[in-house]
């Protein structure tokens, strides 16, 4: 995981359980007498370990999760992903590979974050 992404997903992580007490935060949990700030920086393998762990079990909204979201019944094709272009139903301004059917997984499984 590079420094940009750590840092986003260290964030997404604190902020994960919406309240302030940070006590859903697995850093909280596992800080011992240390304020978070000094956890990370007494250890940082740790806490990269605890964050890339939480990251797994907790993955980014997709475009393909939020349309069948709002769309439960729209048609799949055989890997999954809905059967219209994300570009079409609004998720991008144009389509990066028109006529190129094999990139529409590509674009549908990108975290809606990213964009």
């Amino acid at each position: 995981m590079d420094a940009v992404k750590f840092l986003k997903e260290r964030k997404r992580m604190c902020h994960f359980s919406g309240d302030t007490s940070c006590h859903g935060c697995p850093l909280y949990k596992e800080r011992g007498i240390f304020q978070c700030l000094q956890f990370q920086d007494l250890f940082p393998e740790q806490t990269v370990n605890i964050i890339e762990k939480w990251v797994k079990e907790h993955p980014r909204e997709t475009r393909k999760d939020d349309f069948f979201e709002k769309f439960p019944h729209a048609k799949k094709l055989s890997d999954g992903i809905p059967d219209i272009c994300a570009a079409k139903v609004g998720y991008l301004r144009e389509c990066p590979h028109p006529n190129v059917e094999d990139y529409c997984k590509e674009c549908w499984n990108t975290p809606l974050e990213e964009e």
